[in-house]
């Protein structure tokens, strides 16, 4: 009875559920990774990381008076944010994307690419050992958040754990929890209420840096691969940390240092803004 208890309360803050991979429509060229809601997890509709791969693109394209339906790439995608790497097509325009380390990076069979920026070091030498031309422009897009949703740090609490969406919510029983299964808009709002994060969420991490709000990583449970971590991590200036084993450690870490300086100015200068009239 308390397990179906908590299962109830869990959907109802928008728990893990299964996924599938989507883009914007036939008419788009963004393309963005989202999860699907099930009979089990009808509460789920985004998950923020992902979803902003397609609203960050929006956003900035917004800021110069532009428009996506304003594209003149042709049929070539846009890929951003997200280990999303194995989904490119032949000619794809990729722009700050990774590589999901839980796969063979084999599967990187689309070539050639036209690579504006990676992810990190890591996703470059995977392209490398399949004859694929990269950049030397690193960087997650989600560090540009405060660019795209510029706001005033308010702290009202001492720390947010923002767990993978995959994630077990019971283990973070007992502390202020902020779900990542909402859209940007809402979780960045609350995200800057706090003075530190905790996140085995990825885009938790890069999205309280983008911010400047130390974040320390949390060891995911969800079967998350840190290959993905260590490359943010690299790709902007830093060694990767070691993760946390529980909250309590976690709050009693020292944070990594900043984002190094000039790798969201670098980001932003390699955007495809060419393919926009």
């Amino acid at each position: 009875m308390l397990v179906n208890h908590l299962t109830r309360y869990l959907i109802k803050r928008g728990g893990p559920m299964e996924t599938t991979v989507t883009s914007t429509g036939a008419s788009s060229p963004i393309f963005y990774w989202r999860p699907r809601r099930s009979f089990r997890r009808p509460m789920i509709r985004h998950n923020v990381g992902d979803r902003l791969a397609l609203e960050l693109v929006e956003r900035l394209l917004a800021g110069r008076g532009l428009t996506v339906a304003r594209y003149t790439g042709g049929t070539r995608r846009l890929l951003s944010i997200g280990s999303v790497l194995h989904f490119a097509a032949v000619n794809d325009v990729i722009w700050g994307t990774g590589i999901n380390g839980k796969l063979d990076s084999a599967r990187l069979t689309a070539k050639p690419l036209d690579v504006r920026a990676l992810r990190g070091p890591l996703t470059a030498a995977e392209l490398h050992k399949h004859g694929i031309a990269t950049s030397d422009v690193y960087g997650d897009p989600g560090i540009l958040v405060s660019v795209a949703y510029p706001q005033q740090l308010n702290p009202q609490r001492d720390y947010w754990v923002v767990p993978h969406f995959r994630e077990k919510w019971w283990r973070f029983v007992g502390h202020p929890t902020l779900s990542p299964a909402q859209a940007p808009t809402s979780f960045l709002r609350k995200l800057v209420r706090a003075r530190r994060v905790i996140s085995s969420s990825l885009h938790g991490i890069v999205l309280a840096e983008s911010y400047g709000i130390p974040a320390i990583w949390l060891e995911n449970q969800s079967g998350e691969h840190p290959f993905k971590y260590h490359d943010y991590y690299l790709g902007t200036g830093r060694s990767p940390p070691k993760p946390a084993a529980t909250v309590a450690e976690a709050l009693r870490c020292e944070p990594p240092p900043p984002i190094a300086a000039g790798v969201k100015e670098r980001l932003l200068r390699a955007f495809p803004w060419d393919l926009w009239a």
